[in-house]
């Protein structure tokens, strides 16, 4: 191993972390929607009290600030970082797509002085809140159905269901032959039903269809929503006593991809209220910041819940860790948990990025070298 992995160590647990921050300035590496994000759905970590300032690379950004769970913090080029005294820092990597970039600017940039690194991806990437398993066996003793035998889909675009989307749809078929399984398309569903839909439909934007969509058919009839790119390997039956369930995502989201409820749950209903008025932008791009769980995070929030990827059952709503349906990581691609897994969302959409590679792919190539240089370090005995 070189003597720049040897310097410049990676670490990646959360109690590492607390501990570099309690005797050292953190400086963040990434102006990101990813940063803002975490910050927000992971208020453990202390971000906003930490982080001193953040480092960009984009000009635009440069002298200006960038919100840490509310609280404004600079933003600075990378070369300031040479003049601080790298005994009294650690760097925070807090882009999920451009870690690895990052990282190697900080090999040319420091060379031979020795920093500690944290890279927030990894940190995530190995954390794991809670375990659905020992919540579903106590479930399955519950055979009071509150949530009838449907599971609804969408599929607004009228093309031939191939791949991924057929492969889905076999997988609930196997899972749940019981079940009903209701196609919403753009002949039986009324898009016009609420103006952001509409306006989301008329631009052929479906994921944004659906948001609305996806509560508005589970609030009418009631049953369990599934995204066209969710694998089933277990029947659902466990989760049919609930008034409403969901499950956190990879990033304690609350995964929008697979819900249920009973017909007419007020939870679901006030859901639907958070489109109303509610203006559909054409020109938007998919950002974390902008995605439905996101918006589901602060609602369940301002109702008491904690956004911290582990069960709470209440007032009616359950929600269960990610395990349920996310056990796929989504810094690697890799299945993890697939023992206490119902399903897999697999997470298909992506948006492209430099040279054709979507965001998704870039993420995961450098989560992965970045991983390889931990397990070099920590095989050499450094960190």
């Amino acid at each position: 191993m070189t003597d720049f992995f040897k310097k410049k160590t990676i670490r990646n647990t959360f109690k590492q972390f607390h501990q570099t921050a309690s005797t050292k300035k953190i400086i963040a590496f990434g102006a990101s929607d990813f940063l803002r994000l975490i910050s927000l759905n992971y208020k453990d970590l202390k971000l906003d009290q930490y982080i001193t300032s953040v480092a960009d690379n984009n000009t635009s950004k440069q002298g200006g600030n960038i919100a840490i769970n509310g609280c404004d913090k600079p933003i600075i080029p990378p070369h300031k970082l040479l003049e601080m005294n790298e005994k009294d820092i650690a760097i925070l990597i807090t882009s999920d797509v451009y870690a690895y970039e990052i990282y190697r600017q900080l090999e040319d940039m420091f060379k031979e002085k020795d920093i500690d690194i944290f890279v927030l991806s990894l940190m995530i990437s190995e954390h794991v809140d809670d375990i659905s398993d020992k919540y579903l066996s106590a479930d399955t003793q519950n055979t009071d159905h509150m949530i009838p035998k449907i599971i609804h889909y969408f599929w607004f675009s009228g093309e031939e269901k191939t791949g991924l989307t057929a492969k889905c749809i076999e997988s609930w078929k196997r899972a749940c032959p019981e079940y009903e399984l209701k196609e919403w398309n753009a002949d039986n569903y009324d898009v016009t039903v609420n103006p952001f839909a509409h306006e989301a439909f008329k631009h052929k934007k479906w994921a944004y269809v659906s948001d609305y969509a996806r509560l508005d058919v589970v609030y009418k009839y009631g049953g369990i929503y599934l995204d066209l790119d969710v694998v089933l390997f277990k029947k659902l039956d466990a989760l049919l006593h609930h008034d409403f369930f969901a499950g956190f995502g990879p990033i304690r989201d609350i995964e929008a991809a697979a819900f249920g409820a009973r017909q007419g749950c007020p939870v679901v209903g006030e859901m639907l209220h958070l489109y109303e008025g509610r203006k559909f932008d054409p020109g938007i791009s998919m950002t974390l910041l902008n995605l439905q769980p996101i918006l589901l995070d602060r609602f369940f929030e301002k109702k008491g819940f904690e956004i911290n990827g582990r069960y709470q059952s209440r007032d009616g709503i359950t929600l269960y860790p990610r395990d349920l349906f996310s056990a796929k990581n989504w810094f690697t691609g890799a299945y993890e948990m697939t023992e206490t897994a119902l399903g897999v969302h697999e997470c298909a959409g992506g948006w492209v990025g430099q040279g054709g590679k979507s965001s998704k792919q870039i993420k995961m190539e450098g989560t992965l070298k970045l991983m390889e240089i931990c397990e070099m370090q920590q095989g050499d005995d450094y960190g």
